[in-house]
């Protein structure tokens, strides 16, 4: 397949946390990038309801956010973060498409 979306989740120190990372050719290619581009997203779900993890900016997370939304087969942030209901306590899921 061309893409990949990866979806993880984790508890490490006991904090909980959600990744999602976009592994994309097509993404790469139809937007002319010259480098490896993955555009990834991490939640705190410590606290029950998924919380942004900000590493540089909120623009850059939302930007991360609206790319996933865009090239993935998820269209909206719910229907993304409904992929991690059957992966448990701790695990990885790869959904690999536009093969």
């Amino acid at each position: 397949g061309a893409d990949a979306i990866v979806f993880s989740r984790s508890t490490r120190a006991g904090k909980s946390t959600q990744s999602v990372g976009l592994l994309s050719y097509t993404f790469l290619r139809k937007t002319g990038q010259d480098d490896v581009i993955v555009p990834m997203i991490d939640l705190d779900i410590s606290k029950g309801r998924p919380q942004p993890i900000i590493y540089g900016s909120s623009e850059d997370w939302s930007t991360n956010l609206n790319i996933l939304l865009k090239w993935s087969p998820f269209s909206t942030e719910d229907e993304l973060l409904q992929q991690f209901n059957d992966i448990g306590a701790h695990g990885t899921k790869v959904i690999i498409y536009n093969l």
